[in-house]
């Protein structure tokens, strides 16, 4: 396939300007956003989760000129190479690409594609063109076809796994999350695999970036967090400023990840000690983390 029809389908595969969707943009930070983003903090977020490295597969017996994918995201650049079974380079590319939302819904739009080795090698195409996308801390996926005037083309869709050797998903930039200010009370908690059984009047606020845990309305642990939103689940750290219980832990962290769906907050921690936060939800026999599930408090009425 020349290389002209082949990068011509694959725009087409991808979308339509996004001026044909509607969405109005404002450049921040080199990336664009949907004007009814509520913060900066959400443009800078998307950002963050699509970049690094990235790899997909074609299934043997696909037909496919190439075997290998590998995406790598450099602020608002992405490169994209092709290898062969034999692992030689099939063709590669290079592109410019801007963020936008829908609602919740994401956009990924490229332009100015350069094809920068292998089959069709010096070939340009300006686009742009655009696709829905979600990206977490493992996968990529994008889908073409949904998109105002992509109604006549048929449904695309790839998946994209995070490469095992990118250090993106080890290292992320601090991203607020506005969805755990407030104030939650905990109904269960276990550490070590079992029920703590605790009892109490407990409340837990999350006040701009400080951190307090009430107990019997008196203060038991207090201090400063910080949240990582470019892996799942999502991380935080909480740097320790008053602890009722334990004084000596003043100026220590905890390293934990949280979850929220709905009303309902889940969040497990280690202990000060730990060098790494928990990798899931689930507390066992032997290992010190503590898992505590708590609600949201809803304000009165009246």
């Amino acid at each position: 396939m020349a290389a002209s029809s082949w990068m011509k389908r694959r725009l087409m595969a991808a979308s339509l300007l996004l001026a044909a969707v509607g969405v109005a943009l404002v450049a921040r930070s080199g990336v664009a956003v949907d004007a009814n983003s509520p913060a900066d903090s959400t443009a800078e977020r998307d950002l963050l989760e699509v970049q690094g490295r990235w790899e997909r597969e074609e299934p043997a017996g696909s037909g496919a000129a190439y075997r290998r994918v590998v995406k790598e995201v450099k602020g608002n650049e992405e490169s994209v190479a092709y290898y062969r079974e034999d692992g030689s380079v099939w063709r590669a590319h290079r592109a410019q690409f801007k963020l936008s939302r829908t609602g919740d819904v994401k956009v990924f739009t490229f332009s100015n594609v350069q094809i920068t080795d292998g089959d069709g090698k010096g070939s340009r195409f300006q686009g742009p063109a655009s696709y829905i996308y979600v990206a977490t801390d493992r996968q990529f996926k994008e889908v073409s076809g949904f998109l105002p005037g992509q109604e006549a083309q048929p449904i695309a869709a790839l998946v994209w796994k995070r490469a095992q050797e990118d250090p993106a998903h080890v290292v992320s930039l601090p991203t607020p999350d506005e969805r755990l200010q407030g104030d939650w009370e905990p109904f269960h908690s276990e550490e070590g695999g079992a029920d703590r059984k605790e009892r109490g009047d407990f409340l837990v606020k999350f006040e701009g970036k400080r951190f307090t845990v009430l107990r019997e309305g008196k203060l038991m642990l207090g201090g400063t967090f910080t949240t990582y939103a470019a892996r799942e689940p999502r991380r935080i750290d909480v740097l320790i400023e008053q602890d009722a219980d334990n004084p000596s832990n003043a100026g220590k962290t905890l390293l934990g990840i949280y979850a929220i769906e709905g009303d309902e907050l889940r969040w497990c921690t280690g202990t000060t000690a730990a060098s790494q936060a928990p990798t899931d939800f689930t507390t066992r026999e032997g290992e010190p983390n503590m898992l505590v599930v708590m609600r949201r408090v809803k304000p009165k009425a009246g």
